[in-house]
């Protein structure tokens, strides 16, 4: 029994020394900045992204898009919406995505991949089922037979 007070001694040193190592490791554990790479200058041009015009975290417009060419991004793939190109039947309208694809451009993205959404909201309301479906609900299937 004499050994009680020894083991507990032992045992609550630990117990403080452990503590005490968490603390200062907890407090020297900060956030390190971030190492920015340098551009990819030489890309073979398979690199790409999808929506890197996204806004950033603060809400800055196109923010990802430098950042993804400069890792060697050179294509981008998005989707056109129907509606917006073709609000009237044979009224076509590609202002809504012509300062994207400049901004794009400009960024050094050679390849837009765009696909063609088709937006099937059931009842009409506003889209472009208002004029393709003569104002019923529209119903696409897409079938793989």
């Amino acid at each position: 029994m004499k050994r009680t007070p020894a083991i507990l001694s032992a045992l609550g040193l630990a117990l403080g020394m452990g503590l005490l190592l968490t603390m200062i490791t907890s407090v020297a554990a900060q956030p390190a900045a971030d190492t920015i790479l340098p551009p990819v200058a030489d890309t073979d041009g398979r690199a790409g992204v999808s929506y890197s015009f996204y806004p950033g975290p603060a809400g800055q417009e196109r923010y990802y898009l430098p950042l993804a060419v400069q890792a060697g991004s050179r294509w981008e793939r998005f989707d056109f919406s129907w509606a917006r190109l073709e609000p009237e039947d044979k009224v076509w309208d590609f202002a809504p995505y012509n300062t994207l694809v400049n901004d794009l451009h400009n960024a050094g993205v050679q390849n837009i991949v765009g696909i063609l959404q088709w937006e099937d909201y059931g009842p009409c309301n506003g889209s472009t089922c208002r004029w393709s479906c003569g104002g019923k609900a529209c119903r696409l299937r897409i079938t793989n037979e």
